[in-house]
């Protein structure tokens, strides 16, 4: 109805919604200024323009207003139509008017196809909720559902193109460091909805599925090895990364954003294996502090100590001394101490450099910890389940032993 819009008013037009983001645009055959252009080109003008335009109480109005040249900002004049239905207001009608001929005819005109607009507008909207609502339920029963919900969503999502059909599937989990609690729940939640949009959005529709939870999200991106074309997994998590940068490292108590990526497989019925993998991924990076972009594949050890702690195996499962060092007053240094000692292969002194304490203080941790525990930390077969019992800890804690 845009171009409708343009045909009949003779001169080209942009809508933009209630944020002023560019929504849909006719043909423009005459000379634009910079304004337009970002809208076109970047589907916002900016900031500045933005607050301008809110200043001329543009937002609140039901009625059309002239908006006068603005030379700092490089914007011709304009007529601005707003769009409302009922009571709620749902974009703009932009018409650059430089020699300021569009005459209240032409303005009472584009106001009756402002109304036209807004039924389809609503109506189109209306569908789209829909068709996403239905979705987002079929991603979530992929997920998490029981084995006929996998099947009957995996049918309508290919069915409907929302996912392609006969293409592998691989799982990203993006996950936020949270530096505190306190972070507020529902905004945590809208912005790794905001994150996975983006990152959809820049793959392409057909290739990228998405679900929230509270605390990560999940995206489904399709590869074709029939066809011999198989995703870069890599520069997909780079992007989900960059959106969550973008998203949810601003939101305080945020601190950073990892992304775990799921093995491929080679049906969407298969995507919950492929979010496990992904999830586990995400989460021992967090735990362990690694690389912001980890494969569950290249894991190593890191991948088995995950796989114990999904089994339910407790750090004391692997060492019953583990437990005596938690217990102590000064356990959480001990512990490090243990761990930091035996990660640089039972040198003392890089150990202490590491934790920056005086060797003398290393050492006499380090023969607590041997009386305590038990333990002959120059015999190998001890340490290697110490250095288990260790890591295991930070993935389980000690919370269920000591209760």
């Amino acid at each position: 109805m845009v171009e409708q819009i343009a045909v009949r008013l003779g001169r080209p037009v942009l809508v933009e919604d209630r944020k002023q983001w560019a929504v849909a645009y006719s043909p423009h055959n005459d000379a634009i200024d910079d304004v337009r252009r970002d809208s076109i080109l970047r589907r916002h003008a900016g900031p500045e323009v933005a607050q301008w335009i809110r200043s001329l109480g543009v937002q609140n109005s039901r009625e059309p207003i002239r908006t006068p040249m603005n030379h700092e900002l490089h914007m011709l004049p304009r007529v601005c139509v707003p769009i409302w239905r009922s009571q709620w207001p749902l974009g703009y009608l932009w018409f650059i008017d430089e020699s300021e001929s569009m005459g209240s005819e032409e303005i009472h005109l584009a106001s009756d196809l402002a109304n036209q607009l807004a039924e389809e507008w609503h109506s189109e909207k209306l569908r789209a909720d829909q068709a996403l609502a239905r979705q987002a339920f079929n991603v979530r029963e992929l997920l998490l559902g029981g084995p006929e919900a996998v099947e009957r969503s995996a049918v309508e999502l290919t069915d409907t193109g929302a996912f392609e059909r006969d293409s592998a599937v691989t799982a990203f989990a993006v996950l936020p460091l949270l530096e505190s609690p306190a972070v507020n729940a529902e905004e945590l939640k809208d912005r790794i909805e905001r994150t996975l949009r983006t990152a959809a959005r820049n793959l392409g529709s057909g290739n990228a599925l998405h679900h929230t939870r509270p605390d990560h999200g999940v995206l489904l991106y399709a590869t074709y090895p029939s066809l011999g074309r198989t995703s870069n997994t890599q520069e997909v998590a780079k992007k989900l990364q960059a959106a969550g940068q973008r998203w949810l490292t601003p939101l305080i108590g945020v601190s950073g954003v990892v992304v775990g990526v799921g093995g491929t497989h080679p049906s969407i019925t298969q995507a919950r294996d492929s979010y496990l993998d992904a999830s586990m991924a995400a989460r021992t990076s967090a735990t362990f502090d690694l690389d912001p972009i980890v494969h569950w594949r290249t894991l190593g050890a890191y991948r088995a100590l995950s796989t114990m702690a999904a089994a339910g195996l407790k750090p004391s499962d692997v060492h019953t001394g583990i437990e005596k060092l938690a217990l102590e007053k000064d356990g959480g240094a001990l512990l490090e101490t243990l761990e930091c000692y035996l990660d640089v292969g039972g040198h003392a002194q890089a150990a202490a450099t590491k934790l920056n304490l005086h060797r003398t203080s290393m050492y006499y941790r380090l023969e607590r910890i041997q009386r305590l525990v038990s333990v002959d930390l120059q015999d190998g077969q001890q340490r290697l389940s110490l250095h288990l019992a260790a890591k295991l800890a930070r993935v389980t804690g000690f919370d269920e032993e000591n209760s």
